[in-house]
């Protein structure tokens, strides 16, 4: 009972060992990792701030169409207006 036990304490020793051998190795590749995480993450937030700040330019667009038709409408009514005060002044 006391060698299985001894051994059990060697075998958990020597797992440790390798863990901490397998975390040391694997720390570069978990570094790279974060690396290319951290760098795709930042392209994302990009591209999202892109989005929307396409996405408000083209609010803006639509807003600045509807005023310019509205401005051409009132124009075109304008115009008739001038023409027929004309046409009763020259009557």
């Amino acid at each position: 009972m006391e060698a299985d036990l001894e051994q059990q304490i060697i075998l958990n020793r020597q797992l440790g060992e390798d863990l901490q051998e397998l975390r040391t190795s694997a720390s570069p590749f978990v570094q790279l990792a974060q690396s290319k995480y951290d760098r795709l993450r930042v392209r994302y937030e990009d591209e999202v701030k892109k989005s929307e700040a396409f996405r408000e330019a083209l609010a803006n667009r639509d807003d600045q169409t509807a005023l310019i038709e509205h401005l051409e409408s009132e124009i075109l009514r304008t115009v008739r207006a001038l023409h027929a005060a004309q046409e009763t002044a020259d009557r």
